[in-house]
């Protein structure tokens, strides 16, 4: 395994840690300006949106890998990702275990890593 393929596993374990934790300021840190994040919903936030919502409800309550496959190509990381994860519904006293697959799109900007690109969808509940 590469040393830039432990670095982005890392920096994945970073941003989750801080998604559940509201920690807004890590996540400023990891986020490129330029970050398109599509949630499963097809709602499209901005770093400066993405962020803003968090704070207000953070909907991140638990987050487990299933499965995850990094491609470096250069300063680009793809990781391909599923997971679960027990998130906040509304009203927000309820939550839900779903799972999404996720593409996370790492690029260095200078000498730092920073997530540029993010977008999920759902996994279809078995009938």
């Amino acid at each position: 395994m590469s040393n830039d393929v432990k670095v982005i596993e890392e920096l994945e374990a970073v941003r989750w840690k801080a998604n559940v934790d509201t920690d807004v300021d890590t996540l400023a840190r990891l986020f490129s300006d330029r970050l398109e994040y599509v949630h499963p919903t097809s709602k499209v936030d901005s770093k400066e949106s993405f962020l803003a919502n968090l704070q207000i409800r953070n909907p991140y309550l638990k987050y487990e890998i299933l499965e995850r496959n990094i491609l470096m190509l250069g300063d680009t990381a793809v990781v391909m990702t599923a997971f679960q994860v027990n998130a906040r519904r509304d009203p927000p006293v309820n939550s839900e275990l779903v799972q999404i697959r996720g593409i996370a799109v790492w690029t260095k900007e200078g000498e730092e890593w920073r997530l540029i690109r993010y977008q999920t969808t759902f996994i279809p509940k078995p009938a």
